[in-house]
């Protein structure tokens, strides 16, 4: 950076602009990122790249990114999701460059931060970061994060910065009751922020809210295989169990040049929720997300969904409209699922209100028959979608 006051100027101008543009609205997160500043985090970079709102790749391996410079909205969005106080105990899974930790130990000054990170050189790089920024109080621990870290437990919150596709459960053990689990979760193929709140009696987590967010996958012993599968055509499928969708079953329809239109179209920006909406109404179903080439070579988004129990298929792809993010979609599939999920898709579109995903995670018990799907995951989610009347 050119000097104090020219980060100071470029650090009030992101804030700013989280304001104003990405809804950041707790004075608390706003005045912790005006105090911590993010240069320290990326030392290598040049200019005002630090104070773009952007991710920034900052340890590779193989081309595979192994830690990042988390993008400021997404550490203010999950900060404000945190709800943090003074006093606070906070674990924090995967360490980054240390920014997100230093920003939670801002919130909650005289309380305990500790970050977990698989990778050493993430650990390093991060403790360095966070002792250049003034807050070497934030502990950086190199540990396989499945396992938590009993040392400190229990914490009023625990925060993952890898998106995964279940819970362990030293996470949600080392959490107090009635305390906050915040998660990257691929829920029914969509990729979420979910904040959770332990039931003070269980181990059941009640959800509070869901975001749209990408991370980078959760690495170390409880990573799962890829969920992201490359199919012919130039297609890509994300479910929650890779296996859960046979490329064989699914090309037939997403090669098929023409479609059942379905009436009107629906801003983009709110597609996100619409895998949530169809695993909500029809729990029965596997659903995922698809991301591809339409067979007119557009640029094309959309939803499969399975039914195990009775067979068949059916896909929903939406391709964009003029310059105004919205989207005309389409349907094709076996007849007894593409009449329910066109009217689902009818519901969302008038009332897409993401605010009305609710979803709790319940333990499943090893060896019982109505919680156990084969899919060989700690934890069940249980999905509801309560659109607003009228």
């Amino acid at each position: 950076m050119g000097g104090v006051r020219d980060w100071r100027h470029a650090q009030e101008r992101l804030v700013r602009y989280l304001i104003g543009q990405r809804g950041l609205r707790s004075p608390e997160v706003i005045e912790a990122f005006r105090t911590v500043p993010r240069h320290y985090f990326l030392p290598d970079s040049a200019g005002d790249v630090a104070y773009e709102d952007r991710s920034v790749p900052t340890l590779m391996h193989d081309r595979e990114v192994l830690s990042v410079a988390e993008q400021p909205a997404v550490v203010a969005l999950v900060a404000e999701r945190l709800a943090l106080r003074p006093g606070m105990r906070v674990l924090e899974v995967g360490a980054g460059t240390g920014f997100a930790a230093a920003v939670y130990a801002t919130l909650v000054g005289p309380g305990s931060v500790v970050c977990l990170d698989v990778v050493p050189g993430a650990c390093d790089a991060a403790r360095e970061n966070l002792r250049r920024a003034g807050r070497a109080s934030v502990r950086v621990v190199w540990a396989d994060g499945t396992f938590g870290y009993m040392e400190d437990a229990p914490y009023d919150r625990v925060v993952l910065a890898a998106a995964t596709v279940d819970l362990s459960l030293s996470w949600v053990r080392q959490l107090r009751p009635e305390g906050r689990l915040v998660v990257p979760l691929v829920l029914a193929g969509a990729d979420c922020l979910l904040t959770f709140r332990r039931r003070a009696d269980s181990e059941v987590l009640e959800g509070i809210a869901v975001d749209p967010v990408r991370f980078v996958p959760l690495r170390g012993s409880f990573a799962r295989p890829p969920l992201r599968r490359t199919l012919d055509g130039g297609w890509q499928v994300q479910a929650q169990h890779a296996a859960d969708f046979d490329p064989a079953q699914l090309l037939p329809l997403l090669n098929e040049p023409t479609r059942r239109p379905l009436g009107g179209t629906a801003p983009f920006e709110d597609a996100w929720c619409l895998p949530l909406a169809v695993a909500g109404m029809h729990p029965r179903w596997r659903v995922a997300v698809l991301e591809g080439t339409g067979p007119a070579g557009a640029a094309t988004w959309g939803v499969a969904v399975r039914d195990p129990v009775d067979g068949g298929a059916a896909v929903l792809t939406g391709e964009a409209v003029g310059s105004a993010g919205e989207r005309r979609f389409g349907l094709q599939g076996a007849p007894q699922l593409v009449g329910p999920l066109a009217a689902t898709f009818d519901v969302w579109r008038r009332a897409s209100a993401p605010a009305a995903v609710r979803v709790t995670a319940t333990p499943r018990v090893a060896g019982a028959a109505s919680c156990d799907d084969g899919s060989g995951l700690a934890y069940r989610f249980d999905i509801a979608w309560h659109p607003p009347a009228g």
